[in-house]
């Protein structure tokens, strides 16, 4: 009898380790928040292309995404921030999801080669390589800047919680708005008693990755928290997202024409100067000079297209919602009535102020300098 006791103990234990679940609810429900005490997942997504994974490494889950197997992206991930840690890195190949290709394989996270090596084809999800010579950084969902512990951190580092990013948006302005992020959670939620939950997620675009089929480049990126007291009463809410900028491409255009215009202002000056040998040895000189030139101009236009290729905006959870259902839609229209929410529509707050803050920290920096002003530093 006692045996028995023990093996019913261990059991719950043991299926908590499965990495794909049917539940978040009751295979890892820390990492959401649980406002008036129910817990409660991002909710909308339905379909067998959609699969709920606690994210466990070294057999302890840290944090949860739902993946979307067809884009082979994830939908969202979720964790709980307790405050910055200061956690390194993680170097290397990043992780994939055994139990997406075979449910009969372990519950940790592993390396492509580990899976291949038990004669698994790896078809439902990135691989490291479809990154490779594709011009994106994978980018975090849940971000290694937010883990709750080294562990935590190593986990984040699985292709399951990583979608295309641009690398100017992905090492810049989506990660001094993580950083901001963390400052806002810490002194408007941690620090008075509250306990803060984030959902990050993606919206898919058009386009996948080297033109290939398999990994969808988003559109969107976004991310919302919600803070609740000891009552699991939500006291303070926002959400921010961050789109193409629009403004880029049609500056692009005007570019383009004016380039053409210049081109063929150049040929006729070639032609008109083909007859005089020195003339057209100085024009030949002029040329090269203004060839340098436009290839200047050229890299100068490449990097503002880059740098502000993305935008950020503030919003609230209540409209963030709204704006994801429709833009989820165009992608999900075989859902019948798809409604969109963070929270399960219970975590609506007034702290707009509080949105306004985090963003303009996020996006407004001074020219030539970087976290530090000379010999002062800044707060974020």
């Amino acid at each position: 009898m006692k045996l028995l006791n023990v093996v019913l103990l261990l059991l719950p234990l043991s299926l908590c380790l499965a990495e794909v679940v049917d539940d978040f609810t009751e295979s890892c429900p820390q990492f959401f928040a649980n406002p008036y005490h129910v817990v409660s997942p991002p909710t909308g997504f339905t379909g067998d292309r959609f699969r709920k994974i606690c994210q466990t490494l070294n057999n302890k889950a840290e944090f949860a995404t739902l993946y979307d197997t067809e884009n082979r992206i994830p939908v969202y991930s979720a964790y709980r921030f307790t405050g910055l840690m200061k956690c390194k890195r993680r170097m290397g190949n990043w992780y994939i999801e055994p139990q997406l290709e075979s449910g009969t394989l372990g519950p940790n996270m592993a390396t492509e080669s580990a899976v291949r090596k038990q004669g698994v084809n790896i078809v439902n999800q990135a691989v490291n390589g479809d990154y490779k010579y594709s011009g994106y950084d994978k980018g975090h969902l849940a971000p290694v800047f937010h883990a709750t512990s080294q562990n935590c951190a190593d986990a984040t580092f699985t292709l399951t919680n990583a979608a295309p990013q641009a690398a100017m948006f992905n090492r810049n302005t989506w990660m001094r708005t993580e950083k901001s992020m963390n400052d806002t959670l810490t002194k408007s939620c941690l620090n008075v008693g509250l306990r803060a939950f984030v959902v990050t997620g993606v919206v898919p675009g058009p386009d996948t990755l080297k033109n290939e089929g398999r990994v969808r480049i988003p559109s969107h990126f976004w991310m919302a928290f919600c803070c609740l007291d000891s009552n699991n009463i939500p006291r303070r809410s926002g959400a921010f997202y961050g789109k193409k900028d629009d403004s880029v491409k049609e500056k692009d255009e005007s570019v383009k024409e004016k380039d053409e215009s210049e081109k063929e202002k150049d040929e006729s000056v070639k032609e008109k100067d083909e007859s005089v040998k020195e003339k057209y040895e100085s024009v030949k000189e002029k040329d090269e000079s203004v060839k340098e030139k436009d290839e200047s101009e050229k890299e100068k236009d490449d990097s503002v297209k880059e740098k502000d290729e993305f935008v950020v905006y503030p919003r609230s959870v209540k409209n963030m919602e709204t704006e994801l259902t429709q833009l989820y839609k165009i992608h999900v229209n075989n859902i019948p009535d798809f409604r969109f929410t963070l929270f399960a529509g219970e975590c609506y707050t007034e702290t707009e102020p509080m949105e306004k803050q985090l963003v303009v920290k996020a996006s407004k920096r001074k020219k030539g300098t970087k976290d530090c002003k000379p010999n002062k530093c800044r707060k974020l």
